[in-house]
């Protein structure tokens, strides 16, 4: 029989950004400021050449070509990407306009040849927006345009007469453009690859929580069909004294568990040490009168909800067990039985202890459920959960304990 367990289970990384975002929101903020930078550097020249071109166009092309990288900085460490990367696209779409509008809006036939146009010397400000705004791909065939038609304007300029200066000036800008193309899209790539890795990583883990905890109630449903519905069909079978009152007792019991597992309705508060003792002694009590439950209260503190369930459900498998496999010593009329309880600050232990003729644990097979999960699988499935069944001609004792944390 099994039990299907469905869990919901979400990652806690969609409570904070992904890396690929903080680090774009890092590079919106240093390439606006950057790009703040080379155009402050421009200033004087662009003023000086001022005559030289129409004054609208110079101005707009100021306006546009100096105000985007500022907005973006501004706006880099709380607008969403998509606002980022339109303000980064529109830089990278303006200046190549800025450029083929440049010569048809000259005042003069011919620039000086010290007087390079302005705008060559932000070139490096609308790659580097190519690179956030794009793929590699297209910022890198969009940055070998632009300084091709930088090296053109350059030229052209200039009275078409200066062909070595133009293309010192291409490779130069294409030197640089590629640098800071090649950081960007670099640190882009490193980012994504770390979302990947903390993506499966927290698959995994959730993965790995889900079948920890599917095992551990598929080990939980496999003992309460040992304990309770097996144990109950028994009992309901032996024809014995008070075996109504058995089978009515053991019924009750098992419809409770099972409700409690189908509806999740179990306790999580800790138990106080009293609490957890009561219900041992309930436990004890309702299979078996006059076993003592003998206590050592060395310490008050609490007991994990978990843990004092299993330690009692163990508990009463190994007593069951006990009252239907026990048997007595040749000389003896009866089997003894008795419960030990020890409380302390380091770990809950409970010992049950019966005068039977025992039996050889090697011996019980795999299939029977009583010890290797009832038991043994009950307890190891919490942290610091232990067990031990030992058994000898002289009696058999079963261990149960808890370390605390």
């Amino acid at each position: 029989m099994q039990k299907k367990t469905e869990l919901s289970l979400t990652s806690s990384s969609t409570s904070s950004p992904l890396a690929s975002e903080r680090v774009f929101r890092t590079l919106s903020l240093a390439v606006g400021l950057g790009g703040t930078v080379f155009n402050l550097l421009e200033v004087q020249a662009a003023l000086g050449e001022t005559p030289d071109i129409r004054p609208w166009y110079g101005y707009a092309a100021m306006a546009l070509l100096w105000g985007t990288p500022a907005l973006l900085a501004v706006f880099a460490p709380v607008s969403p990407l998509a606002v980022l990367r339109a303000l980064a696209a529109t830089t990278a779409v303006v200046f190549p306009i800025a450029l083929i509008l440049w010569i048809p809006n000259m005042t003069v036939s011919v620039m000086p040849l010290s007087a390079s146009p302005w705008l060559l010397g932000l070139i490096a400000v609308p790659t580097s927006m190519a690179a956030l705004a794009w793929s590699v791909r297209v910022a890198g065939i969009y940055t070998v345009a632009v300084c091709l038609g930088g090296g053109i304007l350059r030229f052209v300029s200039s009275g078409g007469g200066y062909a070595a200066i133009a293309l010192q000036d291409t490779l130069y800008m294409l030197l640089v453009a590629i640098i800071f193309l090649a950081l960007i899209q670099t640190t882009r790539r490193i980012a994504g690859q770390l979302d990947v890795a903390a993506t499966s990583a927290t698959d995994e883990a959730v993965r790995e929580a889900r079948n920890r905890a599917t095992e551990r109630e598929d080990a939980r449903f496999n003992a309460l069909v040992h304990d309770d519905i097996i144990a109950t069909l028994l009992a309901a079978a032996r024809p014995s004294n008070g075996a109504d009152a058995m089978l009515r007792q053991q019924a009750v019991a098992a419809l409770e568990k099972l409700e409690e597992l189908s509806s999740g309705r179990t306790r999580t508060k800790p138990y106080t040490a009293l609490e957890f003792v009561a219900r041992l002694r309930s436990t004890v009590n309702d299979l078996a009168t006059g076993v003592p439950v003998q206590v050592a209260l060395l310490s008050a503190l609490p007991i994990d909800a978990a843990i004092a369930s299993a330690m009692s459900e163990a508990l009463a498998e190994g007593l069951r067990n006990s009252l239907q496999h026990a048997k007595p010593k040749p000389g003896h009329p009866e089997v003894s039985r008795s419960v030990e309880v020890t409380l302390s600050s380091v770990d809950v232990r409970v010992r049950l202890c019966d005068s039977g003729q025992g039996f050889i644990t090697s011996r019980v097979g795999g299939e029977r459920l009583g010890i290797a999960v009832s038991i043994t699988s009950r307890m190891a499935a919490h942290p610091g959960g232990y067990s031990s069944v030992e058994s000898t001609a002289d009696g058999t004792n079963v261990v149960l304990g808890w370390k605390r944390p």
